[in-house]
């Protein structure tokens, strides 16, 4: 383990004692005692036990902990703020640490490690046992501790600050507490964090709709003519007392807790009544209504901070209005483009803009950062050299705290990589980058760790060269002709096969490699996919109507989701599709049987959308089926009805008709109110077969349903399907009031 890394331009700068070298142990035996204050805090209490049993796995050697209460040994370990502190050293100055800074030094026969109140101490034995013994904790269960004969220790005087002083990564690694001891993580245990009493989107439950929407809907946003319970209308004084009202109770059940959150709920439904109308143009934007809101509810709770979102809609700085002191402005990146530095996204509107801008009126901003891809969490996402770069910058314009929103589940491209890697920028953001990379690799994958390596450069490289955009709400198919492309691919490929062949004889390892290659299968899956029966495609033509799927991407699939199951992956987008449910989603388009309406001519009376045509004008007699991608093969009528006639080009007899359509609220497409199915003979006069009756419009998820009309053995040339589109998203979609719309795919006829 010879990659010793850390402290460049915000850490003091390293002065070596000349003094003879310190030796803590020989031969699995020990002189040195670890001691502590008699009454020592949590976190000391711990770093001494930490110490204690990582120093028995690297020497063999029994360090005894004692208090300060008895006499000064003449070896020892002084940890935490003990009174021997200032006889050993009168330099050190305890009272000049921070929450979770620390010093390391050796003088005479003695360690001193001491920090900050909250984890100094603790973070400072972590630090002193990976810096200067080698070790090593890449994951919760996977770490590298040496094994030393003689533990022997060159003059050390080192002192860490860190200058992000709130640090959480989201990841289901740091989720466990003690890695994000050891990686110097803000506690997050399952989201929740010691000083803050809520987190984001609070407005709901601030003021419940269920409880006040129905008699006072005048507490609730104004928009399209009418009130929506999507957000709060925030002129109101009423609400106000509501909020701080509430607020109150709910400090009083967590009254240490120093943040709380009044802000927007996740929707861009905002206030439009005339009154907020109003205070918004005057400060240029909605954030004008919530800072003026949020500075009234802050006047009232001095000894807290209150907490709002700068996000979506609300992202821009007011003209006029500035946040109080106790104010804390929570600014969100969600829209930026993860394929370059957010910093050289230096345009009017944009988060470097919106961010330089904040910083200019206050200090008190965390920054939320998004790290992976939402929509498909197991797929290439490149973006791992633009990490220090966007810290940096955040750091630059006086963030001090980052909320770097990972992948909470198992799994994800890289998770244990990216949760290590964005441990030590955030601690250190001059941490050098490829050294932190390079011994993360060669740890966790041993001798594949090269091959790696330089996949994971050349996505990076061949992401910049295709200029192509890169977002957290993206698909590997926007990229089919980038980084994605298929001779790219193959060469992925080969670096990932001399990985697999270095540690072929470990299973471990090999297993790790193998789940590592899991975002590039992922990716040939779907490409191949949106390739339909092109040459990359997942299909094979044959005869004049079925196609066929192709052998090795049948077990491609398999072996994607077989092993996505060993690795623990539970979603593999952020709310939705187990491993089983893209497997049934993939297997349903396999299979095709001919069909009278096949590759036959389809008029309709409302062009589809643009952008979602489903490949053609026949895209619903085509036989290629879709998934619950609706970026392929799927018509999408924006606000309008669908309806089809399709020209069987003969008279035929017809048994059964059916209409696939896609419910994918997030996206705003809904399932139709109701379907009907009619049949002619010269596609004029039409006689309808029957109507299916939707009895849930507007339902939330994600799925694929299939509208059927049995026609009995009539006689027919021409088919019809009428589709009634819902109108406007319902009312507890975050486009409430919008249009809604409608996704068909396969109309068959037998």
């Amino acid at each position: 383990m010879k990659f010793i890394y850390f402290i460049l331009l915000f850490f003091s700068i390293n002065i070596l004692y000349a003094q003879e070298i310190t030796y803590l142990s020989k031969a699995g035996k020990t002189d040195y005692v670890i001691v502590i204050p008699k009454n020592p805090k949590k976190n000391v209490l711990k770093a001494a036990n930490e110490l204690k049993s990582f120093l028995k796995q690297i020497t063999n050697a029994d360090f005894d902990i004692q208090s300060d209460d008895s006499s000064l040994p003449s070896k020892a370990i002084l940890l935490g703020a003990n009174r021997y502190i200032k006889d050993i050293d009168s330099t050190i100055n305890t009272a000049a640490f921070e929450d979770d800074g620390f010093t390391i030094r050796t003088k005479n026969n003695y360690l001193i490690i001491i920090g900050g109140e909250k984890e100094g101490s603790l973070y400072g034995v972590y630090t002193f046992l990976e810096n200067y013994l080698g070790c090593r904790w890449y994951t919760a269960k996977v770490s590298y501790i040496p094994k030393l004969d003689t533990l022997a220790l060159k003059p050390i005087s080192e002192t860490q600050q860190p200058v992000i002083k709130f640090r959480d990564t989201f990841y289901k690694e740091t989720n466990d507490s003690l890695f994000a001891d050891r990686q110097k993580i803000s506690h997050n245990a399952k989201g929740e964090h010691d000083e803050w009493g809520s987190w984001v989107h609070t407005m709901a439950s601030l003021v419940p709709p269920d409880k006040y929407f129905t008699e006072h809907p005048e507490y609730y946003s104004f928009y399209n003519g009418k009130r929506h319970t999507s957000q709060l209308c925030l002129s109101n004084p009423e609400v106000l007392k509501i909020v701080i009202a509430n607020l109150k109770l709910e400090i009083a059940k967590k009254p240490e807790a120093k943040y709380w959150s009044v802000s927007q709920n996740d929707n861009q439904n905002y206030c439009q009544c005339p009154v907020c109308k109003a205070l918004d143009e005057i400060e240029g934007g909605p954030s004008g209504s919530i800072i003026t809101f949020v500075n009234k509810v802050a006047a009232h709770f001095p000894d807290k901070i209150i907490s709002t979102l700068a996000y979506q809609y609300s992202r821009s700085v007011p003209r006029l209005v500035r946040p109080a002191h106790n104010v804390n402005i929570m600014l969100c990146s969600i829209e930026a483009d993860r394929s370059k530095p957010i910093e050289d996204v230096d345009s009017s509107g944009s988060f470097t803009k919106d961010l330089e801008a904040w910083s200019k009126i206050t200090d008190n901003i965390l920054v939320w950062d998004y790290v992976v891809q939402y929509r498909n969490l197991v797929s290439p996402f490149p973006n791992l050299q633009i990490l220090q770069p966007n810290i940096k910058f955040f750091v630059k314009n006086k963030v001090k705290n980052i909320f770097e929103e990972g992948n909470p589940l198992s799994g994800g491209e890289f998770s244990e990589l990216r949760a290590y890697l964005l441990a030590k920028l955030l601690w250190n953001p001059n941490a050098d980058v490829d050294t932190v990379i390079n011994d993360f690799l060669n740890g966790f994958y041993g001798k594949a760790g090269e091959s790696i390596k330089k996949y994971i450069d050349l996505t990076y490289k061949e992401l910049k060269k295709s200029g192509k955009d890169l977002y957290i709400y993206g698909y590997p198919t926007d990229h089919k002709d980038g980084f994605l492309s298929f001779e790219l691919i193959s060469k992925y490929n080969e670096f990932f096969d001399k990985a697999e062949d270095a540690v072929k004889d470990s299973a471990v390892l090999l297993q790790r490699v193998k789940e590592a290659r899991m975002p590039l299968n992922f990716a040939m899956l779907e490409i191949a996919r949106s390739e339909g029966a092109n040459p990359y495609g997942i299909y094979t033509p044959y005869g004049d109507f079925e196609w066929t799927i192709k052998p090795e991407v049948e077990k491609r699939l398999y072996d994607f989701v077989s092993l996505c199951k060993s690795r623990g992956v539970e979603k593999l987008s952020e709310t939705e599709t187990t491993p089983d449910e893209y497997q049934k989603k993939m297997v349903r388009i396999y299979g095709f049987k001919p069909h009278a309406a096949y590759k036959k001519e389809v008029t309709l009376k409302c062009p589809p959308m643009a952008k979602f045509n489903g490949g053609g004008k026949n895209a619903l007699t085509d036989g290629l089926r879709a998934t619950t991608d609706y970026h392929n093969y799927w018509q999408g009528f924006d606000g309008n009805d669908l309806e089809a006639t399709i020209d069987l080009g003969n008279v035929t007899e017809i048994n059964k008709i059916t209409a696939e359509f896609l419910n994918d609220a997030y996206s705003r497409i809904f399932l139709p109110q109701y379907v009907e199915f009619s049949f002619s003979l010269d596609g004029i006069n039409f006689q309808q077969i029957n109507k299916i009756v939707n009895v849930e419009p507007g339902k939330k998820g994600k799925f694929i349903d299939t509208f059927e009309g049995v026609a009995g053995h009539r006689k027919a040339r021409y088919i019809k399907v009428f589709a009634k589109n819902i109108g406007k998203c319902p009312e507890w979609h975050s486009f409430a009031g919008y249009n809604a719309r409608i996704f068909s795919d396969e109309i068959i006829v037998e």
